[in-house]
Protein backbone atom coordinates (compact mmCIF):
# COMPACT_ATOMS: atom_id res chain seq x y z
CA UNK A 1 0.00 0.00 0.00
CA UNK A 2 2.86 2.61 0.71
CA UNK A 3 4.56 2.03 -2.33
CA UNK A 4 1.18 2.31 -4.30
CA UNK A 5 1.00 5.68 -2.72
CA UNK A 6 4.55 6.67 -3.27
CA UNK A 7 4.59 5.29 -6.99
CA UNK A 8 1.35 7.91 -7.94
CA UNK A 9 2.98 10.38 -5.78
CA UNK A 10 6.26 10.63 -8.06
CA UNK A 11 3.80 10.04 -11.35
CA UNK A 12 1.73 13.36 -10.56
CA UNK A 13 4.69 15.04 -9.76
CA UNK A 14 6.31 14.56 -12.93
CA UNK A 15 2.92 15.11 -14.87
CA UNK A 16 2.94 18.95 -13.02
CA UNK A 17 6.54 19.03 -13.35
CA UNK A 18 6.16 18.45 -17.30
CA UNK A 19 3.02 21.01 -17.12
CA UNK A 20 4.76 23.81 -15.01
CA UNK A 21 8.37 22.99 -17.10
CA UNK A 22 6.22 24.06 -20.34
CA UNK A 23 4.06 26.97 -19.14
CA UNK A 24 7.57 28.45 -19.01
CA UNK A 25 6.99 28.56 -15.14
CA UNK A 26 4.38 30.63 -15.55
CA UNK A 27 6.23 33.25 -17.50
CA UNK A 28 8.17 34.84 -14.94
CA UNK A 29 11.73 34.49 -16.14
CA UNK A 30 12.77 31.78 -13.71
CA UNK A 31 13.36 28.40 -13.77
CA UNK A 32 14.69 25.71 -16.91
CA UNK A 33 14.03 26.10 -20.55
CA UNK A 34 10.75 24.42 -22.01
CA UNK A 35 13.36 21.68 -23.56
CA UNK A 36 13.62 20.48 -20.39
CA UNK A 37 10.36 19.47 -20.75
CA UNK A 38 11.26 16.50 -23.17
CA UNK A 39 13.90 15.09 -20.34
CA UNK A 40 10.85 14.88 -17.64
CA UNK A 41 8.77 13.03 -20.21
CA UNK A 42 11.23 10.61 -20.94
CA UNK A 43 11.89 10.18 -17.56
CA UNK A 44 8.44 9.95 -17.07
CA UNK A 45 8.00 7.26 -19.51
CA UNK A 46 11.00 4.95 -18.12
CA UNK A 47 9.64 5.17 -14.78
CA UNK A 48 6.58 3.58 -16.18
CA UNK A 49 8.43 0.91 -18.12
CA UNK A 50 10.21 0.46 -14.68
CA UNK A 51 8.15 0.92 -11.84
CA UNK A 52 4.48 0.39 -13.23
CA UNK A 53 4.63 -2.70 -15.63
CA UNK A 54 1.33 -3.99 -13.92
CA UNK A 55 -0.26 -0.66 -14.77
CA UNK A 56 1.31 -0.80 -18.24
CA UNK A 57 0.25 -3.85 -19.10
CA UNK A 58 -3.51 -3.09 -18.10
CA UNK A 59 -3.12 -0.48 -20.74
CA UNK A 60 -1.99 -2.19 -23.66
CA UNK A 61 -4.98 -4.75 -23.38
CA UNK A 62 -7.80 -2.50 -22.28
CA UNK A 63 -6.41 0.73 -23.49
CA UNK A 64 -4.17 -0.62 -26.41
CA UNK A 65 -5.19 2.89 -28.98
CA UNK A 66 -3.35 4.98 -26.17
CA UNK A 67 -0.88 2.65 -24.82
CA UNK A 68 0.33 2.76 -28.90
CA UNK A 69 0.00 6.49 -29.90
CA UNK A 70 3.13 7.53 -28.40
CA UNK A 71 4.99 4.40 -30.33
CA UNK A 72 3.40 5.40 -33.56
CA UNK A 73 4.34 9.44 -33.17
CA UNK A 74 8.01 8.43 -32.60
CA UNK A 75 7.90 6.56 -35.71
CA UNK A 76 6.76 9.60 -37.60
CA UNK A 77 9.21 11.97 -35.47
CA UNK A 78 12.04 9.87 -36.52
CA UNK A 79 11.36 10.08 -40.55
CA UNK A 80 10.15 13.66 -39.88
CA UNK A 81 13.76 14.45 -38.28
CA UNK A 82 16.07 12.57 -40.73
CA UNK A 83 14.05 14.34 -43.70
CA UNK A 84 14.37 17.26 -41.78
CA UNK A 85 18.72 16.84 -41.62
CA UNK A 86 18.50 15.89 -45.42
CA UNK A 87 16.71 18.72 -46.88
CA UNK A 88 17.88 21.62 -44.76
CA UNK A 89 21.18 21.17 -44.31
CA UNK A 90 22.08 24.43 -42.67
CA UNK A 91 20.58 23.41 -39.68
CA UNK A 92 22.28 21.00 -36.90
CA UNK A 93 20.45 17.64 -35.11
CA UNK A 94 20.25 20.16 -32.09
CA UNK A 95 18.19 22.67 -33.57
CA UNK A 96 15.95 20.25 -36.02
CA UNK A 97 15.37 18.52 -32.23
CA UNK A 98 14.44 22.28 -30.39
CA UNK A 99 12.01 22.50 -32.95
CA UNK A 100 10.19 19.42 -33.04
CA UNK A 101 10.59 18.41 -29.52
CA UNK A 102 7.16 18.88 -28.72
CA UNK A 103 5.79 16.43 -30.50
CA UNK A 104 7.28 14.15 -27.77
CA UNK A 105 5.03 15.32 -25.51
CA UNK A 106 2.44 12.65 -26.08
CA UNK A 107 4.47 10.45 -24.13
CA UNK A 108 3.22 11.57 -21.04
CA UNK A 109 -0.02 9.45 -21.82
CA UNK A 110 1.70 7.14 -20.05
CA UNK A 111 2.50 8.81 -16.64
CA UNK A 112 -1.32 9.88 -16.53
CA UNK A 113 -2.43 6.23 -17.49
CA UNK A 114 -0.58 4.62 -14.75
CA UNK A 115 -1.48 7.13 -11.93
CA UNK A 116 -5.59 7.19 -13.87
CA UNK A 117 -5.03 3.35 -13.48
CA UNK A 118 -3.43 3.35 -9.85
CA UNK A 119 -5.84 5.64 -8.36
CA UNK A 120 -8.92 5.78 -10.14
CA UNK A 121 -9.18 9.50 -10.06
CA UNK A 122 -9.13 11.32 -13.60
CA UNK A 123 -10.74 14.47 -11.20
CA UNK A 124 -7.12 15.45 -9.87
CA UNK A 125 -5.94 15.72 -13.43
CA UNK A 126 -8.38 18.42 -13.62
CA UNK A 127 -7.69 19.83 -10.23
CA UNK A 128 -3.68 20.07 -11.24
CA UNK A 129 -5.01 21.94 -14.42
CA UNK A 130 -7.42 24.16 -12.40
CA UNK A 131 -4.43 24.81 -9.70
CA UNK A 132 -2.40 25.94 -12.33
CA UNK A 133 -5.28 27.67 -14.11
CA UNK A 134 -6.04 29.67 -11.10
CA UNK A 135 -2.27 30.70 -10.32
CA UNK A 136 -2.64 31.97 -13.80
CA UNK A 137 -5.73 33.65 -13.34
CA UNK A 138 -3.68 35.81 -10.47
CA UNK A 139 -0.90 35.97 -11.90
CA UNK A 140 -2.87 37.92 -15.46
CA UNK A 141 -4.99 39.76 -13.21
CA UNK A 142 -1.85 41.11 -11.01
CA UNK A 143 0.21 42.17 -13.94
CA UNK A 144 -2.97 44.23 -15.63
CA UNK A 145 -3.21 45.87 -12.39
CA UNK A 146 0.41 46.53 -12.08
CA UNK A 147 1.11 47.41 -15.63
CA UNK A 148 -1.98 50.15 -15.69
CA UNK A 149 -0.69 51.75 -12.57
CA UNK A 150 2.83 52.33 -12.72
CA UNK A 151 4.09 50.19 -16.08
CA UNK A 152 5.47 47.26 -13.82
CA UNK A 153 6.10 44.08 -15.85
CA UNK A 154 5.63 41.01 -14.06
CA UNK A 155 5.47 38.71 -16.52
CA UNK A 156 8.87 39.15 -17.93
CA UNK A 157 9.01 36.46 -20.06
CA UNK A 158 5.78 37.05 -22.19
CA UNK A 159 7.60 40.28 -22.61
CA UNK A 160 10.17 38.90 -23.90
CA UNK A 161 8.71 36.50 -25.86
CA UNK A 162 6.17 39.27 -27.98
CA UNK A 163 3.16 37.73 -26.51
CA UNK A 164 2.60 41.04 -24.02
CA UNK A 165 0.46 42.92 -25.96
CA UNK A 166 -2.09 46.21 -26.04
CA UNK A 167 -6.05 45.70 -27.94
CA UNK A 168 -8.37 48.22 -27.65
CA UNK A 169 -6.90 50.02 -24.98
CA UNK A 170 -6.29 47.60 -22.36
CA UNK A 171 -3.06 45.21 -21.90
CA UNK A 172 -3.48 41.67 -23.39
CA UNK A 173 -2.68 38.54 -22.55
CA UNK A 174 -3.36 35.08 -23.35
CA UNK A 175 -5.25 32.40 -20.80
CA UNK A 176 -3.04 29.45 -22.80
CA UNK A 177 -4.97 25.99 -22.47
CA UNK A 178 -5.34 26.34 -18.75
CA UNK A 179 -7.27 29.44 -18.74
CA UNK A 180 -9.77 28.60 -21.42
CA UNK A 181 -10.16 24.65 -21.03
CA UNK A 182 -10.64 25.12 -17.02
CA UNK A 183 -12.75 28.41 -17.52
CA UNK A 184 -15.47 25.46 -19.73
CA UNK A 185 -14.57 22.81 -16.82
CA UNK A 186 -15.58 25.07 -13.93
CA UNK A 187 -18.39 26.36 -15.58
CA UNK A 188 -19.83 22.82 -16.17
CA UNK A 189 -19.20 21.68 -12.38
CA UNK A 190 -21.20 25.03 -11.60
CA UNK A 191 -24.02 25.01 -14.05
CA UNK A 192 -24.60 20.98 -13.56
CA UNK A 193 -23.67 21.52 -9.40
CA UNK A 194 -21.29 18.39 -9.70
CA UNK A 195 -18.84 20.79 -7.68
CA UNK A 196 -18.51 19.75 -4.25
CA UNK A 197 -16.89 23.56 -3.43
CA UNK A 198 -19.18 25.53 -5.82
CA UNK A 199 -17.58 28.77 -4.13
CA UNK A 200 -14.31 28.13 -5.55
CA UNK A 201 -16.09 26.84 -9.14
CA UNK A 202 -18.15 30.25 -8.88
CA UNK A 203 -14.86 32.25 -8.49
CA UNK A 204 -13.11 30.17 -10.98
CA UNK A 205 -15.77 31.02 -13.80
CA UNK A 206 -16.10 34.93 -12.68
CA UNK A 207 -12.42 35.20 -13.28
CA UNK A 208 -12.00 32.75 -16.12
CA UNK A 209 -14.78 35.41 -17.72
CA UNK A 210 -13.47 38.73 -17.00
CA UNK A 211 -9.99 37.78 -18.47
CA UNK A 212 -11.09 36.00 -21.72
CA UNK A 213 -13.20 38.82 -22.47
CA UNK A 214 -11.11 42.08 -20.92
CA UNK A 215 -7.66 41.22 -20.62
CA UNK A 216 -7.01 37.80 -23.27
CA UNK A 217 -9.48 39.14 -26.26
CA UNK A 218 -8.50 36.25 -28.54
CA UNK A 219 -11.32 35.60 -31.14
CA UNK A 220 -10.91 32.38 -31.34
CA UNK A 221 -11.02 31.37 -27.75
CA UNK A 222 -13.80 33.97 -26.91
CA UNK A 223 -15.70 32.08 -29.89
CA UNK A 224 -15.50 28.54 -28.44
CA UNK A 225 -15.12 28.49 -25.07
CA UNK A 226 -18.30 30.75 -25.50
CA UNK A 227 -20.04 27.89 -27.49
CA UNK A 228 -19.05 24.91 -25.08
CA UNK A 229 -20.45 27.28 -22.13
CA UNK A 230 -23.92 27.84 -24.50
CA UNK A 231 -24.22 24.04 -25.64
CA UNK A 232 -23.48 23.00 -21.46
CA UNK A 233 -26.51 24.95 -20.98
CA UNK A 234 -28.56 23.85 -24.32
CA UNK A 235 -27.47 19.73 -23.02
CA UNK A 236 -29.29 20.13 -19.39
CA UNK A 237 -33.02 18.40 -19.93
CA UNK A 238 -35.77 20.53 -19.74
CA UNK A 239 -38.37 21.18 -17.63
CA UNK A 240 -39.69 24.57 -16.54
CA UNK A 241 -37.44 25.22 -13.76
CA UNK A 242 -34.37 24.52 -15.87
CA UNK A 243 -36.15 26.30 -19.09
CA UNK A 244 -36.03 29.80 -17.15
CA UNK A 245 -32.38 28.81 -15.81
CA UNK A 246 -31.42 28.80 -19.01
CA UNK A 247 -33.05 31.77 -20.41
CA UNK A 248 -31.57 33.58 -17.40
CA UNK A 249 -28.07 32.56 -18.94
CA UNK A 250 -28.50 33.35 -22.06
CA UNK A 251 -29.88 37.13 -21.05
CA UNK A 252 -27.11 37.41 -19.18
CA UNK A 253 -24.46 36.40 -22.11
CA UNK A 254 -25.71 38.70 -23.97
CA UNK A 255 -26.11 42.02 -22.16
CA UNK A 256 -22.08 40.62 -20.82
CA UNK A 257 -20.76 40.81 -24.24
CA UNK A 258 -22.56 43.79 -25.18
CA UNK A 259 -21.66 45.99 -22.26
CA UNK A 260 -17.88 44.81 -22.54
CA UNK A 261 -17.85 45.36 -26.43
CA UNK A 262 -16.51 42.32 -26.60
CA UNK A 263 -18.58 40.82 -29.88
CA UNK A 264 -18.46 44.86 -31.85
CA UNK A 265 -14.59 44.71 -31.22
CA UNK A 266 -14.08 41.05 -31.78
CA UNK A 267 -16.05 41.86 -35.53
CA UNK A 268 -13.67 44.68 -36.01
CA UNK A 269 -10.90 42.86 -35.33
CA UNK A 270 -11.97 40.32 -38.07
CA UNK A 271 -12.13 42.90 -40.70
CA UNK A 272 -9.36 43.80 -42.96
CA UNK A 273 -10.08 47.36 -42.89
CA UNK A 274 -10.47 47.67 -39.12
CA UNK A 275 -8.14 48.43 -36.84
CA UNK A 276 -6.22 45.13 -36.38
CA UNK A 277 -7.28 44.15 -40.18
CA UNK A 278 -2.99 43.95 -40.24
CA UNK A 279 -3.33 40.39 -38.42
CA UNK A 280 -6.56 38.79 -40.48
CA UNK A 281 -3.94 40.41 -43.71
CA UNK A 282 -1.21 38.14 -41.93
CA UNK A 283 -3.55 34.83 -41.58
CA UNK A 284 -4.91 34.93 -44.87
CA UNK A 285 -1.39 35.19 -46.37
CA UNK A 286 -0.50 32.35 -43.66
CA UNK A 287 -3.18 30.16 -44.84
CA UNK A 288 -2.55 30.72 -48.46
CA UNK A 289 1.53 29.75 -47.77
CA UNK A 290 1.39 26.98 -45.93
CA UNK A 291 -1.33 25.29 -47.78
CA UNK A 292 0.65 25.52 -51.32
CA UNK A 293 3.84 24.74 -49.45
CA UNK A 294 1.93 21.51 -48.25
CA UNK A 295 0.80 21.00 -51.88
CA UNK A 296 4.30 21.01 -53.24
CA UNK A 297 5.93 19.11 -50.03
CA UNK A 298 2.85 16.87 -49.33
CA UNK A 299 5.02 14.01 -47.61
CA UNK A 300 7.21 15.84 -45.06
CA UNK A 301 6.32 19.32 -45.59
CA UNK A 302 8.76 21.86 -43.87
CA UNK A 303 9.48 18.97 -41.28
CA UNK A 304 11.13 20.63 -38.13
CA UNK A 305 13.05 23.75 -40.04
CA UNK A 306 13.92 26.73 -37.85
CA UNK A 307 13.28 30.10 -38.55
CA UNK A 308 16.88 30.95 -37.26
CA UNK A 309 18.19 29.24 -40.25
CA UNK A 310 15.58 29.87 -42.94
CA UNK A 311 13.42 32.17 -41.42
CA UNK A 312 12.12 33.00 -45.84
CA UNK A 313 10.77 29.15 -45.33
CA UNK A 314 8.95 28.99 -42.58
CA UNK A 315 7.74 32.93 -42.35
CA UNK A 316 6.87 33.27 -46.56
CA UNK A 317 8.42 35.69 -48.49
CA UNK A 318 6.87 38.46 -46.97
CA UNK A 319 7.79 37.04 -43.49
CA UNK A 320 4.44 37.73 -41.83
CA UNK A 321 2.65 33.90 -41.95
CA UNK A 322 2.94 31.80 -38.75
CA UNK A 323 2.19 28.36 -38.45
CA UNK A 324 0.72 28.75 -34.94
CA UNK A 325 -1.67 30.97 -36.54
CA UNK A 326 -3.49 29.16 -38.84
CA UNK A 327 -4.14 25.90 -37.01
CA UNK A 328 -4.17 22.75 -38.75
CA UNK A 329 -2.71 24.25 -42.26
CA UNK A 330 -0.03 25.41 -40.52
CA UNK A 331 0.70 21.98 -38.97
CA UNK A 332 -0.38 20.74 -41.85
CA UNK A 333 3.11 22.37 -44.06
CA UNK A 334 4.96 21.25 -40.94
CA UNK A 335 3.80 17.54 -40.99
CA UNK A 336 2.97 16.58 -44.52
CA UNK A 337 0.39 13.69 -44.69
CA UNK A 338 2.14 12.82 -41.50
CA UNK A 339 -0.73 14.84 -39.27
CA UNK A 340 -2.84 12.05 -40.00
CA UNK A 341 -1.45 9.51 -37.58
CA UNK A 342 0.29 12.56 -35.37
CA UNK A 343 -3.25 14.75 -34.95
CA UNK A 344 -6.52 13.31 -37.55
CA UNK A 345 -6.64 9.87 -35.83
CA UNK A 346 -6.45 10.97 -32.43
CA UNK A 347 -8.98 13.83 -33.06
CA UNK A 348 -11.47 10.73 -34.32
CA UNK A 349 -10.99 8.42 -31.56
CA UNK A 350 -11.87 11.31 -29.33
CA UNK A 351 -15.37 12.05 -31.43
CA UNK A 352 -15.48 7.61 -31.39
CA UNK A 353 -15.40 7.94 -28.13
CA UNK A 354 -17.78 10.71 -27.27
CA UNK A 355 -20.16 9.44 -29.59
CA UNK A 356 -20.07 6.23 -27.41
CA UNK A 357 -20.28 8.04 -24.07
CA UNK A 358 -23.71 10.15 -25.83
CA UNK A 359 -25.26 7.02 -26.78
CA UNK A 360 -24.72 5.50 -23.42
CA UNK A 361 -25.78 8.86 -21.24
CA UNK A 362 -22.72 8.24 -19.56
CA UNK A 363 -21.96 10.70 -16.36
CA UNK A 364 -20.25 13.90 -17.49
CA UNK A 365 -20.58 13.02 -21.11
CA UNK A 366 -21.74 17.13 -21.42
CA UNK A 367 -18.35 17.41 -20.82
CA UNK A 368 -16.73 15.41 -23.02
CA UNK A 369 -18.62 16.49 -25.78
CA UNK A 370 -17.75 20.00 -24.98
CA UNK A 371 -13.93 19.70 -24.39
CA UNK A 372 -14.41 17.44 -28.42
CA UNK A 373 -15.87 21.21 -29.69
CA UNK A 374 -13.22 23.08 -28.19
CA UNK A 375 -10.64 20.66 -29.78
CA UNK A 376 -11.83 20.76 -32.85
CA UNK A 377 -13.14 24.47 -33.05
CA UNK A 378 -9.17 25.51 -31.98
CA UNK A 379 -8.08 23.76 -34.49
CA UNK A 380 -8.52 26.17 -37.20
CA UNK A 381 -6.32 28.69 -35.37
CA UNK A 382 -5.32 27.85 -31.68
CA UNK A 383 -4.32 24.07 -32.52
CA UNK A 384 -2.91 21.60 -29.41
CA UNK A 385 0.07 21.03 -31.23
CA UNK A 386 1.53 24.37 -30.73
CA UNK A 387 4.05 24.91 -28.04
CA UNK A 388 1.75 26.68 -26.01
CA UNK A 389 -0.92 24.13 -26.25
CA UNK A 390 0.62 20.72 -26.49
CA UNK A 391 0.06 19.52 -22.74
CA UNK A 392 -3.68 19.62 -23.78
CA UNK A 393 -2.58 17.03 -26.31
CA UNK A 394 -1.50 13.56 -24.09
CA UNK A 395 -4.01 14.96 -21.39
CA UNK A 396 -7.03 14.48 -23.65
CA UNK A 397 -5.76 11.31 -25.29
CA UNK A 398 -5.89 9.39 -21.52
CA UNK A 399 -8.39 11.00 -20.48
CA UNK A 400 -10.90 10.29 -22.52
CA UNK A 401 -9.43 6.36 -23.48
CA UNK A 402 -9.92 6.64 -19.22
CA UNK A 403 -13.34 7.18 -19.60
CA UNK A 404 -14.48 4.72 -22.30
CA UNK A 405 -12.81 1.78 -20.14
CA UNK A 406 -14.24 2.82 -17.33
CA UNK A 407 -18.15 2.80 -19.12
CA UNK A 408 -16.77 -0.77 -20.66
CA UNK A 409 -15.67 -1.92 -17.23
CA UNK A 410 -19.01 -0.46 -15.70
CA UNK A 411 -21.18 -1.30 -18.44
CA UNK A 412 -19.38 -5.59 -17.92
CA UNK A 413 -20.24 -5.19 -14.09
CA UNK A 414 -24.04 -4.41 -14.30
CA UNK A 415 -24.35 -6.55 -17.26
CA UNK A 416 -23.16 -9.82 -14.91
CA UNK A 417 -25.65 -8.23 -12.04
CA UNK A 418 -28.20 -8.48 -14.36
CA UNK A 419 -27.63 -12.09 -15.59
CA UNK A 420 -26.92 -13.01 -11.33
CA UNK A 421 -30.68 -11.63 -10.95
CA UNK A 422 -32.07 -13.49 -13.61
CA UNK A 423 -30.63 -16.66 -12.65
CA UNK A 424 -31.75 -16.21 -8.99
Amino acid sequence: MDLKVRVSTILMWLIAITAIINFKCFHLGYGPSRETMLYVVIIGALFCFLCCRSELGEMKHCMPFAYMIPFVVAVCFVVIFVYTLYAFPGQSARNTLNVGYIYLAVFLVYPIGCYLLKTDNPDAIFKLMNIIALIWYVLVLAQKILYESGGMILLSDLASDGDFGIRNGAIRISLYIYGNVMLIYNFYRLYTQRSQRKVWSLIMVVLGFYELLMIQQTRMYTIIVTLCVLLTVLFDENTKGKFIKKLVIFIAVILLYSQTGAVSNMFNSFSESGDYGGSTTARLYAMEYYWNYFLEHPLCGMGFVSDGYYYSTVHGSLGTAYQSDVGFIGQLSRLGIFIIPIYVVPVLRMCQITFKLWRRRAEDWELYFCLLIYVIGTSISLIMLTVNNIMLYPILIMLYEYKLYKEKNDFEIESDNQSYDLDM
